[in-house]
């Protein structure tokens, strides 16, 4: 199990770093500090509980060599919350075209909640209390809360923008043989299709980058990068390329332009201990 004379913030950020954890626990980063210091105080009243299952979880349940295994699924979740979200519930166009003009970025509202968060508390301690004063900056932190909330929004949404119209791909089972398109058809004629491997494949602003769910712990994911005489015929490996530590994405980058495109190929490859679990071909022209 973690150590648990090592504070909570240290083992969440030896497997994910905070920005990211907060974003997948729906808080400001101030938030997450805040939860995380009354946690080793053992202020546990003071976290909600969700929260605080998972702070519980990771410092006394979990052993050590599991720990990121486990926030690679947690990072997974959200991602694919996001996706969901964005694609049902998009952000007011309005706000849409603010966040993507002045370029706001969720670092510098944490950093302004952080500091009403503050003013608030420095406005708590005085005697008498200013309501009045008090519930202004209330309402201004709720404000920033909310804005907060639709500029990281946006942020998803500029990231799945392409993913929509990828090409999603699951491997039902071992070989190339069985890879087929993730759609609506498939969800029908497969039940537990969700519970696959699958992959897509999407156009970034330098190259490609290839998204993944569902693999296990212990997988190793690889993507090599394939060209040939013809199409049939792309067997020299030009590359390989990994994902980073604990992200469920392998960024390709910009090697060729779009008129090359057709003497490209990737092939995507799934493996535990040594045996391939499963592999698929796919190309660029998406």
């Amino acid at each position: 199990m973690a150590d648990q004379s090592v504070s909570i913030r240290d083992i969440i950020g030896e497997n994910i770093s905070l920005s990211t954890f907060a974003k997948c626990m729906g808080i400001s980063r101030p938030t997450l500090y805040k939860y995380m210091d009354a946690y080793d105080r053992k202020d546990l009243d003071l976290i909600p509980d969700n929260i605080l299952r998972v702070f519980d979880t990771v410092s006394t349940r979990i052993p050590k060599d599991q720990l990121q295994a486990f926030f690679n699924e947690v990072y997974a979740k959200y991602i694919r919350t996001e996706e969901r979200r964005t694609r049902e519930s998009p952000v007011p166009q309005d706000i849409a075209e603010i966040v993507d003009i002045e370029g706001v970025e969720v670092k510098d509202i944490d950093n302004m909640i952080e500091r009403a968060e503050k003013h608030l508390n420095r406005l708590l301690r005085k005697d008498p209390v200013d309501e009045e004063e008090v519930e202004l900056v209330r309402k201004d932190i709720r404000d920033l809360e909310y804005t907060r909330d639709m500029v990281e929004r946006r942020q998803a949404e500029n990231r799945f923008i392409l993913i929509f119209n990828a090409c999603w791909s699951a491997c039902i089972g071992p070989g190339e043989s069985d890879v087929i398109d993730y759609n609506e058809d498939a969800e029908e004629d497969i039940p537990d299709i969700d519970s696959k491997f699958r992959f897509y494949m999407t156009r970034a602003t330098l190259g490609f980058t290839l998204f993944f769910f569902n693999d296990e712990e212990g997988d190793s994911i690889e993507l090599y990068l394939l060209t040939g005489p013809k199409e049939d015929q792309m067997t020299d490996v030009v590359g390989v390329f990994y994902p980073e530590p604990g992200m469920k994405f392998i960024r390709i980058p910009d090697l060729f332009n779009e008129d090359f495109e057709e003497f490209f190929q990737f092939r995507v490859v799934r493996s535990n201990n040594g045996k391939v679990l499963n592999s698929a071909i796919g190309s660029f022209n998406i």
